[in-house]
């Protein structure tokens, strides 16, 4: 605008150079001078004004970006929480999980105490150097045993308890509990003999031997049985398979019988 108006004052003012006198020009351009400047310091003012709304524009921008900064903050703290609430959520679907088979987990914790209060009550009752023991073994060879033999071992090493006869070869319960008993045969040269062991009239074990060649080959077998005062138990060869030819025993290896309570 401001430019059109110039260029319409140079025109008029070309125009009144054909057609005017000077003074009366020299007037007229005072006239085009005064237009002039008021409308630059019209421009500069309306200038300024642009500035300052730019400035303010700018100013927006910025505290703008500040509250999307401070939003996209806020919305992280707002997932971290849910994050944290789901997890807590499923700790307290697993403790409630957990609850549910609370009864069988009480019931199991349970049982073990009584069986703790049970082995504590049996150690109390039985000192461990007062705890039916035995170590027994033959004094030398058992020979040619017959089916249905009752194994003898005549030499006794410890005898604790008294629950073991050397007579009869019988182990006796002096007390009710968990026992180990442990057995090694040693056949002779060629021999085959079939062995068990007897808890009252059964059996819970049982093992053979044969020797493929000139060298002897023993055998050897654990039991952890459970007796009540009374049980007794022994070794035997087989009712059902007939032995054949010796038991071998002497200091160079034992035949023999051990026994303990376990608790």
């Amino acid at each position: 605008m401001f430019i059109i108006s110039i260029t319409f004052l140079i025109l008029v003012f070309q125009i009144d150079l054909v057609t005017g006198d000077s003074s009366e020009i020299n007037k007229r351009l005072g006239n085009i001078e005064k237009r002039t400047k008021t409308m630059i310091l019209s421009l500069q003012k309306e200038i300024s004004l642009l500035e300052i709304e730019n400035s303010k524009i700018q100013n927006q921008r910025h505290e703008l970006k500040k509250t999307i900064y401070s939003h996209r903050m806020k919305i992280d703290d707002l997932n971290e929480r849910v994050h944290e609430m789901m997890s807590t959520s499923d700790q307290e679907k697993a403790r409630n999980e957990t609850a549910i088979s609370a009864p069988h987990t009480t019931k199991t914790l349970n049982d073990m105490f009584i069986r703790h209060q049970r082995r504590t009550l049996v150690s109390k009752q039985q000192p461990r150097a007062s705890r039916p023991a035995f170590y027994v073994y033959m004094s030398s060879n058992e020979n040619s045993p017959g089916p249905h033999h009752t194994l003898i071992f005549n030499q006794v090493v410890s005898n604790i308890g008294n629950g073991y006869n050397q007579y009869t070869g019988i182990f006796t319960a002096p007390s009710t509990g968990v026992y180990v008993f442990s057995y090694t045969i040693m056949p002779d040269s060629g021999a085959y003999i079939p062995v068990e062991i007897i808890k009252n009239a059964g059996v819970i074990g049982s093992s053979f031997t044969r020797p493929y060649s000139s060298y002897r080959h023993s055998v050897s077998v654990t039991i952890v049985v459970h007796l009540t005062t009374g049980d007794v138990c022994y070794l035997r060869t087989s009712t059902s398979s007939t032995p054949s030819g010796n038991i071998y025993s002497s200091t160079s290896a034992r035949t023999s019988f051990a026994g303990w309570l376990l608790v």
